[in-house]
Order: structure tokens, then sequence, then C-alpha cells
């Protein structure tokens, strides 16, 4: 049977997720994030969440990889894997790490063999985590680790 209704739920808490499952035969609840990428989740934090999830997925290097081969064309997980000599698993692991962040969007399609997944860059969230790193530097919110010594 169809769904005949839709509950669209935003929740602070499960920001930058999505989750979504059925509460009767023909009603659906989708829990999407609704958290200002700004703010940050623990009291007092000056880091916003959203530039600490882009810092972290590109402080790896298999993940500037994958950033590098995505910047030019949408690829594959596999496509990836094999440009990158590592393991399907692994693959998945930093995409997963990457889509998170906000810094890469998957696609889904049909050609030939079936459906297809692509991942691609988000040029324009790479760009926004700089910008977004060089405004919260620039606030002056980076406290001067030496006045705890003195």
């Amino acid at each position: 049977p169809k769904a005949a209704e839709f509950v669209l739920a935003p929740s602070y808490w499960c920001t930058p997720l999505m989750y979504y499952g059925k509460t009767s035969v023909k009603c659906w609840i989708f829990l999407f994030g609704a958290k200002p990428e700004d703010e940050s989740l623990i009291p007092g934090e000056d880091v916003p969440d959203a530039l600490l999830r882009a810092l972290k997925a590109l402080s790896d290097p298999t993940r500037l990889s994958i950033l590098h081969y995505l910047i030019e064309k949408p690829l594959t997980q596999s496509q990836l894997s094999r440009r990158l000599c590592l393991r399907s698993p692994t693959v998945i692991h930093h995409l997963k790490i990457l889509r998170l962040a906000g810094l890469v969007q998957l696609t889904l399609g049909i050609e030939e063999g079936g459906k297809i997944k692509r991942y691609a860059a988000r040029s324009d969230a790479v760009a926004a985590a700089f910008t977004s790193l060089k405004g919260f530097l620039e606030k002056g919110k980076i406290k001067n680790a030496d006045s705890n010594f003195k």
C-alpha cells in the first residue's frame, strides 16, 4: 500500500542527518536536522559544528585525494576504489565522512546495468568551509593560549 500521509519533523539534535520510517501502514515520518549551521551543540563552544566537521574531513590525505578526483567529475565508489587502490569499505568510510561534512553529494541514477550511485564534490561547500574558517579566525574567537600560562 502507498503512504497516504507524510510527517515532516525538524529536529535540532539530529543535524546533519535525516531519519525516516513508518509510523503506521499508510504513514511515514521524516526527521531532519534543523540546527543552524553556525551554532554548536555544546553550550559555550566557539567552533561551529559545520566548520569542525569540514576541517576533520579535510584533515585526511585519502579524503583529500577523493575530493581531488570528485572535483574533476562525479565517480562511483568502485571507480574511486580503483583509482585510489583501496578496498571498497575503506572508500565508503571516507565518502560517509565527506558526505556528513557536506563536502560530497550522492546522486542516484539509472543506466544500462541498473541503478547507479555517483559521488560528486560540492565545490560551493568546500569554498564555504574556507570562508567559514577565515571568518572564524578573524573574529578573534580563539583565546590567547599564552594567557593560560601566566
